[in-house]
């Protein structure tokens, strides 16, 4: 649509000044990565999931680097060496860490463009809007009015899995009957996560208290019995 206009526009109306368009929402309609985050793990895991995932869609947004960190350590790193042993164990040859450090390094350079607010300059779009008629709007739509966010996700994610994938249409009970299967993997998985968590926490502060008991029960008789001692000597000097 907007080739379409811009081409009309210097064509069909002689403007030779307004070459370039910016076709960006800019600060007219602004969605955050949590919505654009939580909408696209809603879509994938529930009506349009994709082929042999092997893992349940989770994760949040982080303010803090530090959390994210560990986060990446405990629930990427360490499952993807987990599985990649078995893998080669198994004979086959192990792929899941190379994947992880490819999205490592891709998230360190998307950081940087995500994390910082970016203001495009779009007056030549609403120059065309206003020139346009109201037919002509609806049918050659540049702006997000009426816009159905979730619909639009829906359909990026079935292009991406029609086109990019090459997952067809007829596999989606399938990828679904998956998916929910992923589901009850993920939940045991953190299940067994926490327990073993809460293990090594109970089975550590046994012997910890118990050394910090003994501490402290020492530096007790050490005082008491110095304390001891200076009693005894003001008691000998006061015979």
């Amino acid at each position: 649509n907007g080739i379409i206009l811009s081409t009309w526009n210097y064509l069909g109306r002689g403007d030779t000044e307004h070459k370039i368009a910016h076709l960006t929402s800019s600060m007219e309609w602004q969605v955050s990565w949590q919505e654009i985050i939580d909408l696209g793990k809603e879509i994938v895991s529930e009506k349009i999931p994709l082929n042999n995932c092997v893992w349940y869609p989770g994760g949040s947004m982080k303010r803090s680097k530090l959390l994210h960190q560990i986060c990446v350590i405990f629930f990427h790193m360490i499952p993807a060496y987990f599985l990649d042993t078995i893998i080669f164990l198994s004979g086959n040859k192990p792929v899941l860490c190379r994947v992880q450090e490819r999205i490592n390094k891709g998230f360190e350079v998307f950081e940087y463009y995500a994390n910082n607010q970016w203001e495009f300059k779009n007056e030549h779009v609403h120059l065309l809007r206003k020139v346009m008629n109201k037919r002509e709007r609806f049918e050659y739509k540049v702006d997000g009015e009426d816009m159905d966010l979730r619909k639009y996700f829906e359909d990026c994610i079935l292009s991406t899995r029609l086109y990019i994938l090459k997952e067809m249409p007829d596999t989606l009970p399938a990828a679904r009957r998956h998916m929910r299967m992923m589901y009850w993997v993920d939940v045991i998985a953190k299940l067994l996560f926490f327990a073993l968590m809460f293990w090594c926490f109970t089975s550590w502060t046994g012997p910890l208290i118990a050394i910090v008991s003994q501490f402290f029960n020492l530096l007790t008789s050490l005082f008491s019995s110095e304390y001891s001692t200076n009693s005894d000597n003001v008691s000998i000097k006061d015979l």
